[in-house]
């Protein structure tokens, strides 16, 4: 019985530990190309994700970029300090901490580094 107990203590546990995953949506993909050049992003990320949180993440990638919130449009604007390919790289590991999976752009959904790939690279 007390095996019992622990294997749905720890089923239990384990689903409700996983962490919610989020769409984050580019809103025009002619300006976004044309600010890539730039080394700015625009994206527009859920309004579960708070300015404290992408506060938080923007943090660790200050010699990276730089990441300013509009909480009422929910858009996220990036700024390469660098825009190399290596430095937009950074990228989706900004994304992952701020729980972004996908983004999408011109009604397509891209896993995070398949974007990257696709369209930051």
């Amino acid at each position: 019985m007390k095996t019992l107990f622990f294997i749905f203590l720890f089923l239990s546990t384990f689903s409700f530990s996983q962490d919610k995953v989020f769409l984050a949506k580019v809103e025009k993909s002619t300006e976004f190309t044309e600010n890539k050049t730039k080394g700015e992003f625009n994206f527009l990320f859920p309004k579960q994700i708070t300015q404290e949180q992408i506060d938080l993440n923007a943090t660790y990638y200050k010699s990276f970029f730089t990441v300013s919130y509009d909480e009422k449009k929910q858009n996220v604007k990036i700024k390469m300090i660098t825009n190399d390919e290596k430095s937009r790289h950074v990228l989706v590991r900004f994304f992952i901490t701020s729980k972004i999976s996908q983004i999408d752009m011109d009604g397509k959904s891209y896993k995070v580094d398949e974007f990257y790939q696709k369209h930051i690279k």
